[in-house]
């Protein structure tokens, strides 16, 4: 199996849905996409020099740090890893957030907890750009079971960071120009990468659902 299949199997395990405040619909809007801005000018004069996996680092620590209100929702974008640095796969950014939904009375409201991480696949490099309502459920299923295993999204050094504690592995998502930029992070050594190591970058630029 290749290192970029094996790094995302874990990560299709990040996510769940049903602890949302409140039975949520789905809401699938028209897209928005980013306009095309220096990043995009910068990324194609680079093009011939860097891979986009190198520019995507390179970007990512000239990146600032993004609000939960940014990444709040699906939004769909690019990935790339180390193995294949020229090859884009799929991304998926989702950032929900969590409320516990107990009523103590109007001097104590519900606690809530923001998280968020990146969803890869196997399909194609525009896999998560249009969805429909059988899509989108199927996403939801598919990660529900394993909300409780990703931390709440917490600020460490101008990223927001979510950790994956089974995985031993963090997601870092910072925001550059109209996009958002993610750095997945080993934290521990496995047999495949080793502590520190950085395997997978994507942009984002397309939202596809909101809540």
């Amino acid at each position: 199996m290749k290192k970029r299949n094996f790094i995302y199997v874990l990560v299709c395990l990040f996510f769940s849905f049903s602890t949302f405040a409140g039975d949520r619909n789905l809401n699938i809007p028209h897209a928005e996409v980013a306009p095309y801005d220096a990043f995009g000018l910068a990324l194609m004069a680079n093009s011939e020099k860097l891979s986009p996996f190198d520019q995507l680092a390179e970007y990512f620590h000239e990146a600032e740090e993004v609000s939960p209100s940014e990444v709040l929702g699906w939004t769909s974008g690019r990935c790339f890893n180390d193995h294949s640095p020229d090859q884009p796969g799929p991304g998926l950014l989702v950032g929900v957030e969590y409320v516990d939904g107990l009523d103590r009375g109007p001097l104590f409201p519900n606690r809530s907890e923001f998280k968020h991480a990146v969803l890869d696949s196997l399909y194609n490099a525009n896999y998560y750009d249009q969805l429909n309502d059988h899509k989108a459920r199927k996403i939801k299923l598919s990660i529900e079971k394993s909300f409780d295993d990703l931390s709440a999204s917490y600020s460490e050094n101008d990223s927001m960071v979510s950790l994956y504690k089974p995985g031993n592995i963090k997601f870092k998502i910072r925001k550059f120009e109209q996009y958002i930029l993610s750095e997945l992070v080993v934290i521990q050594d496995t047999e495949k990468s080793k502590a520190g190591d950085k395997p997978s970058y994507c942009y984002f630029f397309k939202r596809v659902f909101d809540y």
